[in-house]
């Protein structure tokens, strides 16, 4: 059975590359294999933006070559939010904190009947109890079935792209940089209310 991975509550990442201050232009960089990086020019150098893709598969590596180059001439890699931070034990349980109803509330009695109906089919399709997220706000709950949704078509969050340079710039000691702390996405995310049933 899959499992559902406390560090997919992060949004997807933009993973910035660092060789110089930022820039206000922005063009493609030149190589034959299509990619997400893109080049930034300044008078004082360069800056690197890379889209960053939260899940992939084993047979998406190795990633296209200029990727790896410019991580390597990179002086910092910078990141939405700190990875490391994300799977504390004091995040996640901030994140479960925030995903879990309280006083016997449940998720089918948030949603129209009609989304609930959706969630179970949708579960159910995917090998899961249909009740498993009845537990959870909805926010939590549409996160995970697209967890689950990219899980079983053979995606990992431990292959993302920004998995992986977090885990290469902390071995190489690169400079790292974070945006966003991961409390400030779970609230952004906790904050959202998808399909809520109008009960006045």
């Amino acid at each position: 059975m899959l499992k559902l991975t406390k560090s997919t509550f992060l949004s997807l990442f933009i993973l910035f590359f660092f060789l110089s201050p930022y820039s206000l232009q922005a063009e493609p960089t030149a190589a034959t294999t299509k990619h997400s990086l893109w080049e930034m020019d300044t008078k004082n150098g360069k800056v690197y933006l890379m889209g960053s893709i939260h899940f992939l598969r084993k047979q998406d590596y190795p990633l296209p070559p200029i990727m790896e180059e410019i991580y390597n001439k990179s002086n910092v890699i910078a990141f939405e939010a700190d990875l490391n931070e994300a799977n504390s034990t004091q995040v996640q349980q901030l994140a479960l904190d925030a995903a879990l109803y309280k006083n016997d509330e449940t998720l089918s009695m948030r949603v129209t009947p009609e989304v609930f109906e959706q969630i179970q089919r949708t579960l159910k399709k995917l090998g899961q109890s249909p009740n498993m997220l009845n537990s959870y706000k909805p926010w939590f709950a549409s996160v995970n079935l697209a967890v689950l949704d990219a899980q079983v078509a053979g995606y990992e969050p431990s292959l993302g792209i920004d998995n992986h340079f977090h885990k290469k710039a902390t071995n190489d000691k690169k400079g790292l940089a974070f945006f966003e702390k991961a409390s400030f996405q779970i609230k952004m995310l906790s904050d959202t209310n998808p399909f809520i049933k109008n009960d006045t």
